[in-house]
């Protein structure tokens, strides 16, 4: 019988309220598919905005850094 090793935490999700299971325990839990989701609207380009570090136009969403820049 297979058993993991070390911890294994229920928690519920503070964005949909769906439980999962984790090896970590977390202060703000997040299931996989909220931060999938969080992720893909994080990584959305703002093509209208100037990068305030280099000046090329296109900036990630939730930043004012083009992803060249946010990235290093």
């Amino acid at each position: 019988m297979w058993k993991p090793k070390g911890k294994i935490y229920s928690l519920k999700c503070n964005q949909c309220n769906e439980g999962f299971l984790s090896s970590y325990s977390m202060d703000a839990p997040i299931c996989g598919h909220c931060l999938q989701r969080v992720k893909s609207h994080d990584a959305t380009i703002n093509t209208e905005k100037h990068c305030r570090v280099c000046g090329k136009i296109g900036t990630i969403h939730s930043s004012d850094k083009c992803d060249s820049c946010y990235f290093k």
